[in-house]
């Protein structure tokens, strides 16, 4: 986004008087393409469909940067990063998602407390309490109800509570979720997208779900919350692309905020929630 920023401030300096004509003559193509995560993280597989032409560069961004450009050009850098706070300038449009009464899209400048975009997304459903929130995509640390309530929805807040803004898909899980059944979805889907290349990513998402999934069917060991967290500390920072940290921080976040659940769920081979959905 600040990139997008400088770019506008740079088009508005430059061009002035001419900026409509050139925004005139400027044509957007967008194009979805099926592929693996590591090829949008990396660029590693060659996709033809992905270039505009062989001789003219192609600019990729996310749909939220491209929708933020207009603003910026009428009113200029300046005014958009005062929309916010300190060094976490402008808006972000939150896909707020999970158990909430009213799942959505919402764009708040950056700053806003995590309790006010919970309050435009509906609260928590009707008869639950909150438990835990992924502030930002499948990929982020889950973070407690204690902790998050207390963050700003912003990059310098949930950075230090132990997170990441990322995508700004907020996942929201009430107090009938079990954190092990949780978990076992992201590895799965973990798993299910490493590409295979690099041996930490490959061999390690696989033990991550193979070991998760033991303990939700009730075999699970006492030492697997200790190797859990070894597996994935070993695969955080050594694969070629970022999907292997994506793997292993929600591994990790889980046992560290949500331990006893899993020593519980081995114990008794059993949810410790009475009936999660």
């Amino acid at each position: 986004m600040f990139v997008v920023i400088l770019a506008a401030a740079a088009i508005i300096n430059i061009f002035s008087s001419h900026l409509l004509a050139i925004i005139n003559n400027v044509s957007v193509w967008w194009h979805v393409a099926g592929a693996a995560i590591v090829v949008a993280i990396l660029w590693i597989v060659p996709d033809r469909h992905a270039s505009f032409s062989d001789v003219f560069a192609t600019t990729v961004n996310n749909t939220e940067t491209f929708a933020a450009v207009p603003w910026i050009i009428r009113n200029g850098a300046q005014a958009y990063l005062q929309c916010g706070k300190p060094n976490n300038g402008g808006t972000k449009i939150y896909s707020v998602s999970g158990d909430v009464e009213r799942p959505g899209n919402y764009e708040i400048p950056m700053g806003t407390p995590f309790s006010v975009l919970l309050d435009l997304a509906g609260g928590v459903r009707i008869g639950r309490k909150l438990k835990a929130v992924i502030p930002g995509g499948s990929s982020a640390p889950v973070l407690p109800a204690s902790i998050m309530m207390d963050c700003t929805m912003d990059y310098d807040s949930i950075a230090k509570a132990g997170s990441m803004l990322g995508s700004g898909a907020v996942i929201v899980m009430d107090d009938s979720r079990c954190m092990v059944k949780s978990l076992q979805r992201l590895s799965y889907f973990y798993m299910h997208e490493s590409c295979g290349q690099c041996t930490p990513c490959r061999e390690g998402t696989g033990w991550l779900s193979r070991v998760v999934d033991r303990i939700e069917n009730g075999q699970g060991r006492q030492s697997d919350m200790d190797l859990l967290d070894n597996v994935a500390e070993n695969i955080q920072g050594r694969t070629i692309c970022a999907l292997g940290d994506a793997a292993a921080m929600p591994v990790r976040a889980m046992i560290k905020h949500f331990r006893p659940e899993f020593e519980y769920h081995v114990a008794h081979k059993t949810c410790m929630v009475p009936a999660y959905v």
